[in-house]
């Protein structure tokens, strides 16, 4: 089923025609592979999280998070050998630019302290873990193989599949002659956090909230230490502190949102809504700010 899905995309999008039908059944297509490949995510995560004696939740935050951060480590990676290195300057720089003193450059020290970072906070949970869990010390292969490739075969699905759909959408969206600011400030924005987005989701309706949590907070802590690491320790990272002003401000306040969550230890579908105006008022702070640059 998903080899036809994929070799449909494939050929509509080869082909030049310029109809909003043909990128209406890409998007419409890509949309089912995503969902389809979510779900085979947190069927291998749940599977996995079981035979471990680990929680779902750190399943999610070390596999499924990496495993989703792929595409924006390959980024990092190319990014950085090409001296590409503004591909970067996105929410983790902005983060590491406070972090380590607004000098607006991530050197190859930073680097390595942030990979270091990683792995001393993966293996700080998992110590954790294992006083809360009894984990399984020995595990046969043979009994977490299957669990295992159908992990392999859903990330893929995943990452393409909300590639397919953000580029039909973008196109759909200048067929229809939508602003291209608009384009910006929403479908692109968003699909750069698509895989994690459509996993969060489906995690919870189908009732493993945890692997969606432990993916959302793997993968704001791989992008930041892990990626951001290995791109800098590759070539290190400069840019213009000045012109993260808002985002940094925004960032500041939703960490103080963060605490107040993990405090109470809950959120709400009010709370839920008042985050996404915040990010919808940041969105256009954005747009706004670079029209008038």
């Amino acid at each position: 089923m998903i080899e036809v899905m994929f070799l449909v995309l494939n050929l509509l999008s080869s082909v030049q025609v310029n109809s909003v039908l043909s990128n209406v059944i890409i998007l419409f297509i890509s949309a089912l592979t995503l969902v389809f490949g979510a779900d085979l995510t947190i069927r291998s995560i749940s599977g996995l999280a079981k035979k471990l004696g680990a929680s779902e939740y750190l399943v999610g935050f070390v596999v499924v998070a990496l495993g989703t951060s792929t595409p924006e480590l390959i980024t990092a990676v190319v990014g950085s050998l090409t001296a590409r290195a503004k591909l970067m300057t996105g929410f983790g720089t902005l983060v590491l630019a406070v972090i380590l003193g607004l000098d607006g450059v991530i050197s190859r020290v930073d680097g390595v302290v942030l990979i270091l970072l990683f792995f001393w906070f993966i293996n700080d949970l998992w110590k954790k873990e294992s006083s809360i869990n009894k984990l399984e010390k020995h595990v046969r292969f043979r009994s977490i193989v299957g669990d295992v490739v159908l992990f392999l075969i859903a990330i893929p699905i995943i990452i393409f599949s909300a590639k397919f759909l953000v580029n039909s959408a973008v196109i759909v969206a200048y067929q229809l002659k939508i602003p291209s600011f608009l384009i910006g400030l929403t479908l692109v924005s968003i699909g750069t956090t698509l895989p994690e987005l459509t996993l969060e989701t489906r995690s919870v309706l189908r009732g493993h909230k945890d692997i969606g949590f432990g993916d959302l907070l793997g993968s704001v802590v791989a992008n930041i230490t892990l990626i951001l690491g290995i791109a800098s320790l590759i070539n290190p990272i400069n840019f213009m502190v000045s012109s993260f002003a808002i985002s940094a401000m925004f960032m500041i306040t939703s960490v103080f949102i963060a605490i107040l969550f993990i405090d109470k230890k809950s959120i709400t579908w009010r709370e839920g809504l008042g985050l996404i105006l915040l990010y919808i008022t940041f969105l256009i702070s954005e747009g706004v700010t670079t029209l008038i640059s």
